[in-house]
């Protein structure tokens, strides 16, 4: 599918293309891509709702919700949950919980020795909320006063070094096959420090604020 400014792209392999002259962060065009689509008659394209807010991925692993404004990833090794936790209140991706209390973050537990979430000995977590460079600045600076066109406001200055990023807290909850440490890592992945976190019959429960990195490691004793 081609749209906005891309809508008259050229096509070099023989294909079916959809194109629409709006651009999707202006308007949303799930329901005429829909329309379009059954009208080429692409495979599959008859059993889509217009009026869909959630989709589910062949393999059920990816899932967006623009009802809620959550995109997750329920992978075997890679489980992660991103937009609007809060709001979502307890999110459950077999293996690993979250309950934030920050409006809108980035979770994810990843294995770092190739076996499952919940028989891994090692896992990164990542846990990040707004994030941006020392002295960043916006235009308008007010974020109710910006649309939802990109064309509506600026990066008025990128800012320097460091990075500034927001605790997430709460409670994050990650399968484990015994008990575990947790040690909060540095950029370069270096252990800092031993953070608080207790085990409740397989499962490391800890808060991810006290580690005042965005990467924390979780190895089983």
């Amino acid at each position: 599918m081609a749209c906005g400014p891309w809508a008259h792209a050229q096509v070099e392999a023989p294909a079916k293309v959809i194109r629409f002259s709006e651009s999707p962060w202006e308007t949303w065009l799930y329901p005429q891509y829909v329309a379009a689509g059954r009208k080429l008659g692409l495979p599959g394209h008859e059993a889509l709702t217009p009026d869909a807010q959630r989709f589910v991925s062949d393999t059920r692993e990816l899932t967006l919700d623009y009802g809620r404004g959550l995109l997750t990833i329920d992978t075997p090794r890679t489980k992660a949950t991103i937009g609007f936790l809060a709001e979502a209140e307890t999110i459950d991706l077999h293996g690993l919980e979250v309950r934030a209390q920050v409006p809108f973050a980035a979770v994810a537990a990843t294995s770092l020795d190739g076996h499952p979430i919940g028989q891994s000995r090692r896992v990164l977590l990542t846990a990040v909320g707004r994030a941006e460079n020392t002295g960043q600045a916006w235009w308008p600076p007010d974020e109710k006063q910006r649309t939802r066109s990109t064309m509506s406001w600026m990066l008025s200055s990128q800012g320097r070094p460091p990075v500034i990023t927001e605790p997430i807290r709460g409670a994050i909850r990650v399968r484990m096959p015994g008990t575990a440490k947790v040690y909060a890592l540095d950029p370069t992945g270096r252990r800092m420090a031993e953070l608080s976190a207790t085990t409740e019959v397989g499962t490391v429960v800890l808060d991810p604020a006290q580690a005042k990195s965005i990467w924390c490691e979780i190895v089983l004793q």
